[in-house]
């Protein structure tokens, strides 16, 4: 059940996968974390704010991905304002 007490701002959330690009998983909301997978999604939506620029990549299965120059990665967050944060493990 969504926190009904926030005003959900969704970004989205992909997967990296070795030999494929990454792909979409599901949404989360950048103020109370809440997490809707892509399986959950009902036809009524998800409620709130779409941001448009805004998303996260995991690693493979939730573990750690290659960044474009080799160093490894946890994840990584491009907030709306386009800037990129990377967590390492």
């Amino acid at each position: 059940m969504l926190n009904v007490e926030c005003n959900h701002r969704w970004r989205k959330v992909y997967e990296e996968v070795r030999i494929f690009p990454p792909f979409p998983i599901g949404w989360e909301c950048v103020d109370c974390n809440k997490y809707v997978s892509m399986g959950e999604i009902t036809p009524e939506g998800i409620g709130g704010t779409v941001l448009e620029k805004a998303c996260r990549l995991v690693g493979p299965h939730g573990g750690c991905g290659n960044c474009s120059d080799g160093s490894i990665y946890k994840e990584q967050i491009v907030d709306e304002n386009g800037n990129l944060t990377i967590t390492r493990p």
